[in-house]
C-alpha cells in the first residue's frame, strides 16, 4: 500500500527539467556575458558565474520536484536573477551601482560570501528535513 507520505518523497521526472537547467546555467548567463564586446575576466567573474550557475541548478531542482516549496522556490529566484545574472552584467558592462574603492578585492569578497551563504542555505535545509518538528507528539507510546 503507498500512502501519502511515499508519493511526496519520489522523485519525478520531468521531460522540461534539463533544458530548463541548460537555459538557466548556460544559455540566459552566456546571453548576458555577450551583450558586450567587453568580456571581463579573472576570479571575480568566474565565480560570479558560479554564483548564477548553482542557483539556476537550485532552481531547476525546486521547479522539477514533486513538493510544492514555495519559500525555497523565491529564494532560488532571487538568489538566480539578484546574486546571479544581474552581477554578470554589472561585470559585463563594467559599471556598480556604487562607488568602491577596490572594486575587484570588494567583488570578489561578495561574491565568495554569497556563495558560502547559499551552501549554507543548502546545509540548513538538508539539516531541518532530519530534525524532529517542534509540536509533534509521538502518539506511539501510552
Amino acid at each position: 500500500m503507498v500512502t501519502g507520505a511515499d508519493i511526496s518523497r519520489r522523485p519525478v521526472w520531468a521531460p522540461w527539467g534539463p533544458p530548463l537547467a541548460v537555459l538557466l546555467c548556460g544559455a540566459l548567463p552566456l546571453f548576458v556575458i555577450m551583450q558586450t564586446r567587453y568580456q571581463p575576466r579573472g576570479l571575480t567573474f568566474v565565480l560570479q558565474v558560479a554564483v548564477a550557475m548553482y542557483a539556476g541548478l537550485r532552481l531547476t531542482m525546486i521547479v522539477q520536484g514533486s513538493r510544492l516549496r514555495l519559500l525555497q522556490g523565491m529564494f532560488w529566484v532571487f538568489c538566480y536573477v539578484a546574486m546571479g545574472i544581474a552581477p554578470i552584467a554589472q561585470l559585463t558592462l563594467g559599471k556598480a551601482p556604487t562607488r568602491i574603492v577596490d572594486p575587484t578585492d570588494a567583488m570578489r569578497t561578495a561574491v565568495l560570501l554569497t556563495l558560502l551563504g547559499m551552501l549554507a542555505y543548502d546545509v540548513g535545509t538538508a539539516l531541518s528535513r532530519r530534525a524532529p518538528h517542534f509540536g509533534a507528539t509521538d502518539r506511539s507510546t501510552g
